[in-house]
This record gives structure tokens, sequence and C-alpha cells, in this order.
């Protein structure tokens, strides 16, 4: 009775067993058929464009690793299990072992620099550690996806299909909860905001990565803007301190389905693209010396472009320094160039206006910031003042002591209806003459506040989870750590009303923390930048 008892253990196939040392049964044809199939899915997962080159370091060695020790374990009938082990320890150490390489090379440019390494060095040792124990977690998934494909393809009394149809009513509703817990998990947003905002297109591009020494300023931004109706987008990458000037950049039709567009010949000479507020049309600044700082009174000038009709025209005007810090439209089709080199000094702006096919130009010694949806602007002079666009009228002048309650940023926000202002994480009502900051006493937990939609809401994004990644910040050093963490943490994008900040819309929670937030100008759509990629989303009208 024994005997025969463990004889149908060893020759019918269960999760438990599956794949585990049985002496009388070498390895079979179905757990290499497994085995070929798990390896094509290895080498689709390992060569998706989604990852980097750490990234497929680790999966590839670890999981092709791992089949090649469940094959090994198996033929010679070892444990699973063990062989799993030892092949994502060596898949670990071996990724280490690569990319550790570029980690040394960090090391050594940060202590050229004469900054301290102990806290990096501390850093990469307890990514290496967690890589490694990363990679022994990989292993044992793989193991399991193994003992799990055996046991559902076997045909034996204790396979999934015998248990299916022994017990047909039980089987069927353990699996279906599966599958809605399944789809649950995959769909939490809706479950949690039913109403939340669903991204109708997902621009994916290149992925930046922010390494743990970004704190010292080598990161990049990505950032852009929307046309008149949000069917064109404009996307823009450049580290801040080099400047936009050198920002690379690509100009993308939205509809039907997002695609670049080349905007003109020589998009690296373009410069401070701005769309027109008024119909499908950029200016950007052209430079055509060998570099940007080249003559730039004679080599700079300033184009206009049709994306629609695919016609363009340069300017008789040029700017009047190489100082320039971005181009705007205003209504009415008139041009501004701000200037804004704060470290020299420099600032002030130059407002070209056609009129019956020519161009005049106003000077202004005065830095601005001006909202084309509200034809208002603020003028940053001897007082702070808001003014009207087309008579350049004072409708309000702030003293000297307001600067310092804003906090003396520079860059400030206006609403369309000329109520709010948004300078840093606070938020001044002109009509109630009061200041609220947003921040918290944590400067980790500060929110990331982006500016108004047309509705004047603020775009808002709770960004309470960066204490907790800068606590954690060796996991941006191991592979698909940051990933994780990104979707454990991830949070949607809010709009919320700035006086009692009460939630009016949101969308679906983001893959991670946005870097910019814009709305076309119609206030149709809203673009939001992220490391992955641009999510762009219909803005419902109000109700």
């Amino acid at each position: 009775m024994s005997g025969d008892a463990m004889t149908d253990s060893q020759t019918h196939p269960t999760f438990a067993n599956a794949g585990k040392r049985v002496r009388s049964e070498p390895l079979s044809l179905r757990e290499l058929c497994c085995l070929m199939t798990l390896a094509s899915v290895t080498v689709a997962v390992v060569t998706h464009r989604t990852w980097n080159t750490d990234e497929r370091w680790l999966l590839g060695l670890t999981l092709s690793g791992t089949l090649a020790a469940i094959l090994i374990a198996r033929t010679f009938r070892w444990r699973v299990c063990l062989a799993g082990v030892i092949a994502g320890t060596l898949g670990g150490i071996t990724t280490i072992c690569v990319i550790g390489r570029d980690w040394m090379v960090q090391l050594d440019e940060l202590a050229s620099r004469g900054l301290g390494i102990a806290e990096y060095r501390a850093n990469y040792v307890a990514a290496a550690f967690a890589s490694v124990a990363f990679a022994v977690l990989l292993a044992m998934i793989m193991v399991g996806v193994f003992r799990l494909l055996v046991w559902a393809i076997g045909t034996g009394d204790r396979s999934l299909v015998s248990l299916l149809r022994r017990r047909p009513l039980s089987s069927t509703i353990v699996i279906a909860g599966v599958g809605v817990a399944g789809l649950a998990a995959g769909n939490v947003d809706v479950i949690v905001a039913p109403r939340s905002w669903k991204a109708t297109a997902f621009l994916q591009l290149e992925r930046i990565e922010r390494p743990a020494f970004a704190r010292h300023g080598l990161f990049t931004v990505r950032t852009g803007s929307l046309s008149r109706d949000g069917n064109w987008l404009l996307v823009e990458s450049y580290m801040p301190g080099i400047g936009r000037e050198v920002a690379e950049k690509a100009i993308y039709r939205l509809d039907p389905q997002p695609h670049a567009v080349r905007f003109t010949d020589h998009p690296e000479r373009a410069c401070f693209v701005a769309f027109d507020c008024d119909g499908n049309r950029i200016a950007f600044l052209e430079w055509l010396g060998e570099s940007y700082h080249d003559r730039p009174a004679e080599t700079h000038q300033l184009r206009v472009v049709d994306l629609d009709h695919h016609t363009s025209e340069t300017l008789p005007e040029r700017p009047r320094n190489a100082d320039v810090h971005s181009l705007q439209f205003l209504p009415a089709g008139s041009l501004v160039i701000h200037y804004g080199d704060s470290w020299n000094g420099k600032k002030g702006y130059t407002r070209l206006v056609r009129h019956e096919g020519e161009w005049s130009r106003v000077e202004s010694s005065d830095n601005a910031s001006f909202d084309a949806r509200s034809a208002i602007g603020l003028e940053f002079g001897r007082e702070f003042q808001m003014v009207d666009l087309d008579t350049s009228a004072p409708l309000v002048t702030f003293p000297a002591s307001w600067m310092e309650e804003m906090g003396n940023v520079n860059q400030m926000h206006l609403s369309p209806n000329g109520r709010y202002i948004l300078a840093g994480p606070r938020i001044y009502d002109v009509e109630s003459h009061t200041t609220t900051n947003w921040a918290g006493e944590d400067t980790w937990a500060s929110p990331l506040l982006f500016g108004f939609s047309n509705r004047n809401l603020v775009a808002y994004y709770d960004h309470s989870s960066t204490y907790l990644r800068g606590r954690m910040s060796f996991l941006c050093d191991v592979p698909l750590a940051k990933r994780i963490l990104d979707w454990l943490l991830r949070k949607p994008l809010q709009l919320l009303e700035p006086a009692n900040a009460r939630e009016v819309a949101r969308t679906r929670n983001l893959s991670s923390t946005p870097t910019d937030v814009v709305f076309s100008h119609d206030g149709s759509r809203m673009a939001v930048f992220t490391d992955e990629g641009v999510y762009i989303y219909h803005v419902p009208p109000p109700e």
C-alpha cells in the first residue's frame, strides 16, 4: 500500500512537488517544454524597450541563469529551490561586477571635485547587497513559475486538470476570485476614484535616470508646452544651469496618434520654441554661427513657422542681446522676448507688435511674467505691479515686503482670472490679500504646484513620499528597484480650488513624480511630463 502511494506521488506531478528531486523520474518532456517556453518569455522580457542597460543585465543574467540551474538540477535530480538560490546569488554578483564599474567612475568623478564620497560609497555598498537580494527573489519567482506551469499542464490525478474535474464548482470560484482580484489590482484607481481622469494618450520617451548623486545638480528635467487647441506638443529636455538654448527638443502632433513632426531643417539650432495662442504657429530663435554664443548680434534670428500650412518667415527684428530666457506669444500676434540672466544683473523684455505687416518693438528693463489667457501681466521693476497687457496700465501695486513674504522666487504664475498668484509653494489671493503656504514643515514633503488651469484650479501633486525616497536613495542604483518604489508610492495629480484646497478633479495615479504640467491655451487638453514620457488628458468642460 505504501509502495503504491509512493509510486503515485512520484509519477503524478503536483504544485508541491513539481520540479523537486524525484529519484525514480528523470527530466520529463513536459518539464523540458516548460523550460523552453520560459526561455522564450525571458528573451522577450529582457529585450523589451522598457528596460535600461542595468535592468537588462540583472534580468538577463538572473533569469537565464535560473533556467539553466533548473535544467541542471532536474537532470541530476537535485533540489530546484537550492539551485534557484545559487543562480540568483551568482546572477546578482555578476550584475554588480558589470554595473559596478560605472559606480567606481562616478565615485572618482565626485572625489576629483573635492566632494565627500563616504555617503555615496555606503549607498553603493547597500545597493550591491540589495541587488543580490533582488536577484535571489527573481530567481525564486522563476522557480515558482516553473513549478506552477508543470503542475498546470500535468495530466495525473493531482494535476490542475484533474482538480477541475473532481471539484468544478469550488475550482471555478477560486479561479474567478483570483481573476477578479487581479483585475481589481490592475484597476485600483478606477475603484478608488471612479471619476478620475484617464490619459487619452501616452507618449513614451527615453527614460530619464536619476541616480543618488543627482542632489549635486547632475540631472535632466523634461518640460514642454501645448498648442492653442492642444493638437501639438513640444517636449524639451535639458539640464538646469546649462541653459535651454542647448535643450533637446521635438514637436509631436497628437491626433490621431502622437507622432514626431520636423518643424525646421536644423532643430538642433532652434531654441526657446513657443506656441502661438491664436493659431497653430510656433516662434523660435535660430542661431547660425558655430555655437549659440558665436556673434549673436549677427547670427541670431527669429523665425515663425505655420504648422498647418508648412510655411515659415524670418522676422526683421532681432533680440537685443544673447541673454534670452524665453519667447512668448500674446493675443493679436505680438511676440515677447524675455531676458533673464539674473547672475549678471541683466533683465527685461522686448515686445514685438505686428500692425499692417510692419513690426514695431517696445523695450522694457523690468522683468515680467505674462499670462496670455487673462491679458494680465506681472512686472518686476522698482515696484511689483499687476498690469493690463493692452494698455500697460497698473492694476495692483505690491509693496517690497510682499516679495519677501512670497519668498523672492524667480518664476510666478498668474491665474486666468487674475485673482491668484503662485510663487513656489505659496499662493496669494489678490482679493482677500492673504497668502497661503502649501509647504509642510519638512522640506522633503513639500507639494509640487505647477500653475493654473483655465478654470483657475491649481495643479497639485502630493510629494510627501519624497521623504521615504530620500531615506532610501540607494535604491536608485538598484536595477528595477526604483520602478517598484515609484509604483508603490505613486500618487495622482489633483486640481484644487486655491482658496480652500478642495479637490475638483484628479488623474489616475502617475507612475512617477511629474516634472511639469501644462494646459493648452483653450483649456481643452492637459499634458503631464514625467521621467518616462508625457501623459495627455482631455479636460472635460465644467458641469
